[in-house]
């Protein structure tokens, strides 16, 4: 059978181009800023000009279950025109960027206080919308005391950083996020992994670090739904081991929280541990349609301290009257009718995908969400289906190292409560057909060098 253009096209590229990783590119060397950082650049534009550079999109339409996405421009080569299809790489699982109530609101905003909040949460940056936000937060997630900030990043960051020194210990999940991750180094040199989900490798830590130091703090790091993995702790379990050696347990809520559970109330409220978790940690970005993110706890103390000692929070302008609205109209939504009617619906649509996706005999991960993970094991195998799939309407992301483990490559699917459910099932022949032909031109690729 003679091979297809795409394919031929595909196998051409330097295996140097298709299998090196974003990882190796970490350790930089020299003085010059540019010389530093030229290989990283070379091998990028090699990537680009191959079609299997997934970063740095446009979107050239509203955030919506179909989308035209544009694609990086290709040095010294033509733009290569956007690509429209089902669109499975925004984040907004509930559709609430488009509901008209939303738009108002933050249009009404627009007219009462203006775009900007023009200073800092701790002068005068706090508008009544970002107070009845707090509050509102506040209901949801059972932490009587809710302290905002301009980016779900700041968030977990602040949090981390404003609470914990020096002398204090971390322990951390070992596929935490990465403003967990860099927020635990940037405060103390005490960071221990603790291996994934795994709460006896939490309390071996605990016991561990308990054995030497049984004055300063210890701060226990996980979330409510991972990512990369769609799997989730049993937070009831990790909080009791947290109080029985004197830890505080942080909770990352970015995923489930307004997505999952009832009301609205993520993973604490499908585990019964609804304002029960030392600290919760959240983002907008994901069910409340802007950016923004927050710090909820039950304590006055930890309110005020945060306050002030988070440097994210501090020394940042104040979440904008137009992200408070909009977060604001779309947390009474999660907490509505219409909010467990969307939530169905995307339970719906998640279990459609993962049908599809399973009764193809691919590698889907976790548990129900927002989230599908796909994988696929090889870096080569993910960038080549990738390249194959956008092309035929498919828009996704591919996730590799140091996102996560080498030799875990994968799809990451996020999906909206109004995806179509026949889109799933189009969705999972695509990259099924994908997945294949970049198995075979790999394959091609090894027959040509024996």
């Amino acid at each position: 059978m003679r091979e297809n253009k795409e394919g031929s096209r595909l196998r051409r590229i330097p295996a140097s181009t298709l299998e090196a990783t974003l990882g190796r590119f970490v350790p930089v060397k020299g003085v010059g800023l540019s010389d530093r950082v030229r290989e990283f650049t070379a091998w990028r534009d090699d990537r680009l000009r191959a079609s299997i550079w997934p970063y740095s999109r446009t979107v050239e339409t509203p955030v919506a279950p179909r989308a035209r996405v544009g694609f990086p421009e290709r040095p010294g080569e033509e733009a290569e025109p956007p690509t429209e299809g089902i669109c499975f790489s925004t984040q907004d699982y509930l559709g609430l960027s488009r509901d008209p109530s939303v738009h108002e609101a933050v249009i009404s905003a627009l007219g009462r206080y203006g775009p900007h909040a023009g200073s800092s949460p701790c002068l005068t940056g706090h508008t009544p919308v970002s107070d009845a936000l707090r509050q509102e937060l506040s209901e949801l997630t059972g932490m009587e005391h809710v302290v905002l900030f301009p980016t779900g990043w700041a968030a977990g960051f602040g949090a981390i950083t404003g609470l914990m020194r020096q002398w204090d210990h971390i322990v951390l999940d070992e596929r935490a996020h990465a403003c967990l991750a860099q927020g635990a180094h940037a405060a103390t040199p005490n960071v221990t992994t603790a291996v994934h989900l795994d709460n006896g490798s939490v309390r071996e830590r605990l016991r561990s670090i308990r054995a030497t130091d049984v004055g300063n703090a210890i701060l226990v790091i996980t979330e409510g739904v991972y990512s990369m993995d769609s799997d989730v702790p049993a937070l009831k379990e990790l909080q009791q081991i947290c109080r029985e050696y004197q830890a505080v347990l942080m909770v990352d809520v970015a995923h489930d929280l307004g997505a999952l559970g009832p009301g609205g109330t993520g993973q604490a409220g499908i585990q019964g541990m609804l304002g029960e978790i030392d600290l919760v940690m959240g983002s907008f970005s994901k069910c409340f349609a802007t950016n923004g993110g927050f710090v909820g706890t039950c304590s006055r103390e930890v309110e005020q301290y945060l306050s002030i000692y988070a440097g994210s929070h501090f020394f940042s302008s104040a979440l904008s009257p137009l992200q408070a609205a909009a977060a604001l109209q779309c947390a009474r939504i999660v907490r509505s009718p219409e909010g467990e009617s969307r939530r169905a619906d995307l339970a719906q649509v998640a279990d459609r995908l993962r049908h599809a996706l399973a009764g193809r005999r691919l590698t889907v991960l976790g548990e129900r969400s927002a989230i599908v993970p796909v994988e696929t094991g090889s870096v080569a195998v993910a960038r080549l289906a990738w390249s194959l799939a956008e092309r035929r309407g498919l828009i996704l992301a591919v996730i590799e190292f140091p996102a996560v483990p080498l030799g875990a490559a994968r799809f990451r699917m996020q999906l909206m409560s109004d995806h179509r459910l026949e889109d799933m099932d189009t969705a999972a022949r695509v990259l099924d057909e994908s997945l294949t032909e970049a198995r075979a031109v790999l394959a091609g690729r090894k027959g040509d060098a024996t």
